[in-house]
């Protein structure tokens, strides 16, 4: 997907607090590799989404961070820990009723860093755009309460 398509998605601005970790197969490299052209319609969207399940990730190996805007393409969000262009990240959040209209629902998103600010701003905050390869709710367990 070109950065013009990936720009032209409708943006919320809304602060999300945001939990991350780089993909420990990927190597941290300055070069960005761009993904293949998306195909349209819904069945392309689940081809690109099909992956073998991930290792679990510790809790301890998380990185904190918000989000500043998101859309269904790309995600930007602000961490201390600085992320690498090109990079591999696995972003967790919450999406609020506010912008899905439904009962507030936990993401998994994969994603690619495409680009990184190079100053911290003054909280000390670094931000990093990454274009969205996978988004997915994550699956909650049956209780008697749901």
């Amino acid at each position: 997907m070109s950065s013009n398509e990936r720009r032209i998605a409708p943006r919320k601005d809304f602060t999300i607090p945001v939990r991350f970790h780089a993909r420990a197969s990927e190597a941290t490299s300055a070069t960005f590799r761009p993904t293949p052209p998306a195909r349209v319609g819904y069945a392309a969207n689940l081809a690109i989404g099909v992956a073998a399940p991930a290792k679990p990730t510790r809790v301890l190996d998380m990185q904190e961070g918000v989000t500043v805007n998101l859309s269904e393409r790309g995600i930007y969000f602000k961490s201390a820990h600085k992320v690498s262009l090109g990079q591999s990240v696995e972003l967790y959040f919450t999406l609020p009723r506010e912008l899905t209209g439904r009962n507030p629902e936990a993401v998994r998103c994969s994603a690619r860093v495409v680009h990184v600010e190079p100053h911290a701003d003054e909280r000390g905050l670094i931000g990093a755009g990454a274009e969205v390869e996978r988004f997915e709710p994550l699956k909650r367990f049956r209780t008697w309460d749901n």
